[in-house]
């Protein structure tokens, strides 16, 4: 090893930063005696063009990037937050106040099910009634408190990860006209979690749990700061979206093209534009805006990423699941719609 690799290596030591086998190391005098990996080098190049990209975007196209942003938070205040923030406090609630470990029929079901321990019934339930990104959270605190394993975890963020029944039959239903409707959308959209996550199982799991309870120290404080918290961070991506389908709708004239990306991007916007926008037939509306509330779209997505990071999780295997769920959630809603 000569006397240029090794300081090369000490560098990056100092720098907390291991050396792969795989890295190419420049080494040069314009760099001031200091290496860099190119690995480094490239992902810092990609950030730059990035950014420049966005900063130009916003000079160019402020106002109606601006204009666009609006009317997502006007969505966001109007429709999304007052479903959601009275779920995110009883949520926070339930969790902080106590919850039984061991529930002897719903556990043993649940186990059996999803091959996952009792312990993850509870993001289970907190996550499909109390909506998403809370069910990433509830997997996340399980995890980190010892009662499930990272592997449960990361199998149980897909399925825990859905809208809420205030939002899917007090929102999407008003927006219908037609409370019945939502309640449908809801049931196809917790029927086709229940059917990935018992597809998706692994066997050979050990399912048993510790009968405890688990109490922690209550404080309203709390529970309001988090539900705000959240609710802001729910805003804030309805909002980025907004930007992204004020954009598409403008400048993608494709149907098949523009129904795809509004499914897939943002559920709030999605649902939205197929219900009120689209003019499309009912069964269509309803299917399409089925197989958005299913997926959940690339912004719930990110936000579940930005919780389970929190916890040191990953989104292992998340996309095929969620694609999964979507489908069966649209052909579900279809299959109702025949049979009514």
């Amino acid at each position: 090893m000569t006397d240029e690799s090794m300081r090369a290596g000490r560098f990056w030591k100092r720098r907390g930063v291991p050396r792969r086998r795989n890295d190419v190391v420049i080494s040069g005098m314009a760099a001031g005696g200091e290496s860099f990996c190119v690995r480094r080098l490239f992902s810092e190049a990609c950030s730059l063009i990035c950014l420049f990209a966005v900063v130009c975007f916003a000079l160019f196209y402020s106002r109606e990037a601006g204009e666009f942003a609006l009317s997502g938070m006007r969505l966001a205040v109007l429709a999304v937050i007052p479903s959601s923030f009275v779920s995110m406090l009883v949520c926070d609630l339930y969790r902080r106040v106590g919850y039984p470990e061991r529930i002897s029929f719903f556990g043993r079901l649940f186990s059996l099910l999803f091959g996952i321990s009792r312990a993850g019934l509870r993001a289970f339930l907190l996550g499909n009634l109390c909506g998403f990104p809370m069910g990433a959270r509830e997997a996340g605190e399980a995890y980190s408190e010892g009662l499930i394993s990272r592997e449960e975890a990361e199998r149980l963020l897909p399925i825990c990860t859905n809208p809420s029944p205030a939002f899917t039959v007090g929102v999407v239903g008003g927006m219908l006209g037609d409370f019945r409707v939502g309640v449908r959308l809801f049931f196809c959209v917790l029927s086709s979690a229940v059917i990935c996550g018992a597809v998706f199982r692994k066997r050979g799991q050990s399912l048993s749990v510790p009968s405890v309870i688990v109490r922690q120290k209550y404080n309203l404080v709390q529970s309001v700061r988090g539900a705000g918290g959240a609710c802001i961070t729910l805003v804030s991506f309805i909002s980025c979206f907004s930007v992204v389908l004020g954009f598409l709708k403008k400048y993608v004239g494709f149907l098949p093209l523009r129904y795809a990306l509004f499914a897939l991007l943002e559920v709030a916007g999605g649902v939205n534009f197929f219900i009120n926008e689209a003019q499309l037939s009912p069964a269509a509306s309803g299917a399409l805006t089925a197989l958005s509330l299913g997926f959940g779209g690339l912004s719930v997505m990110l936000q579940s990423a930005a919780f389970a990071s929190d916890y040191g999780l990953r989104l292992r295997g998340y996309l095929p699941v969620k694609l999964l769920q979507g489908a069966l959630s649209a052909a579900l809603f279809l299959l109702l719609e025949i049979g009514v």
